[in-house]
């Protein structure tokens, strides 16, 4: 059996996102002398990287060397002490979701009402073309009626 390094010596699994993913508002990793930590691969850990994982896509490449990492204090309460972090994502991935949506909607519409312009354009220059082509015919027929080609 050998023996895991202190979870003290290890680098914060979530050391580097904060500059990474400002938007997340993850807190900064500050080691502290009286700073507690815990190993990364821990089972209660785990479970949440894996839920993070989707936020914070590096976590995936991390899950099979977890042993490596630690969590730092400040991380382990903003991330697994507490539900709030998690939630905050989701409701920011659901917004930027639903925005993106609305922008794709948004868009065809616009796209549909210049479509509508094209096509309205298209058929006031198909009756014009009607029009013209009638009255070329009407033309025609008189010249023949005159010279008498009919």
């Amino acid at each position: 059996m050998t023996n895991k390094p202190s979870a003290r010596t290890l680098p914060c699994v979530f050391e580097g996102f904060f500059a990474k993913y400002l938007e997340s508002q993850l807190v900064s990793c500050k080691p502290e002398e009286n700073q507690k930590w815990r190993h990364a691969s821990a089972n209660a850990v785990v479970e949440w990287i894996d839920s993070f994982a989707k936020y914070f896509p590096e976590l995936f490449l991390l899950r099979d060397s977890l042993d490596n990492y630690s969590i730092c204090e400040k991380h382990y309460n903003q991330i697994i002490a507490s539900k709030s972090f998690l939630n905050k994502l989701i409701t920011a991935n659901d917004f930027e979701k639903n925005n993106d949506q609305w922008k794709r909607l948004r868009t065809n519409e616009d796209e549909d009402i210049i479509l509508q312009q094209n096509y309205e354009s298209l058929m006031l220059e198909l009756s014009n073309t009607k029009n013209a082509l009638a009255k070329f015919w009407i033309s025609m027929n008189k010249i023949c009626w005159t010279y008498k080609w009919i």
